[in-house]
């Protein structure tokens, strides 16, 4: 059964791009490696793995941590900051083993639906966007998505803000860091990442205060 954590109103990831083959991605390759223990195997079979050519994916523990791997990309994500450095010990631990399979990017995402206490968030980031005075409709049929990416340093910064699938007075805000080509240094993976649930849900929290007031008249 595939692990679903599409509900989850924060979840944190790391994403690895590389060589990689979703058919080696079965928990009992992480238990013979030593990258698992065996009650977490007996949790991951035990939730019924999803092991194909082209996609593996399994859960343990609680908090779940889920581990899901396509070809080129793999994952780790968990709705619980307490799991990170378990995330990423399990992902050093992981690639290791691959002999880092040819590695080209990886990132760190935080994905948070907040609530901001607006009727309808999705009217008022609408609004906001036709308050810059560029053309753009707004009103209760207008749909609106922002996304913004900075690549002024080694690390490319993506946000995207947009309407919760949750409930109307939530806002979905996903933060992305990603690395790649040069500073794609894999083994300095755990030096980047230590603070990240910290300071990706601070970031969040200012922005979601700040969509907030577009909604207040």
């Amino acid at each position: 059964m595939p692990v679903d954590l599409s509900t989850s109103r924060i979840l944190y990831a790391i994403a690895v791009v590389g060589d990689v083959n979703p058919s080696v991605h079965h928990p009992q390759w992480y238990r013979s490696n030593g990258l698992i223990d065996e009650s977490e195997l007996n949790a991951a079979v035990l939730g019924g793995p999803v092991s194909m050519p082209f996609i593996s994916q399994f859960g343990f523990g609680d908090p779940i941590i889920a581990v899901s791997c396509m070809a080129g990309r793999w994952s780790i994500q968990s709705p619980a900051a307490s799991n990170w450095n378990r995330m990423i010990e399990l992902t050093l631990g992981t690639f290791k083993k691959l002999s880092l399979a040819s590695i080209t990017a990886f990132g760190f995402n935080a994905f948070m639906h907040s609530d901001i206490g607006l009727t309808n968030v999705g009217d008022a980031l609408a609004s906001g966007l036709a308050r810059l005075d560029i053309g753009l409709p707004a009103g209760p049929r207008v749909g609106s998505s922002i996304t913004v990416a900075d690549n002024s340093d080694e690390v490319k910064t993506t946000y995207t803000i947009q309407p919760s699938m949750l409930d109307q007075k939530s806002v979905f805000i996903a933060l992305n860091l990603q690395y790649e080509g040069a500073s794609a240094n894999f083994q300095e993976l755990a030096a980047k990442a230590p603070d990240f649930p910290v300071r990706s849900e601070k970031r969040i929290a200012e922005l979601a205060e700040a969509i907030k007031k577009l909604g207040v008249k």
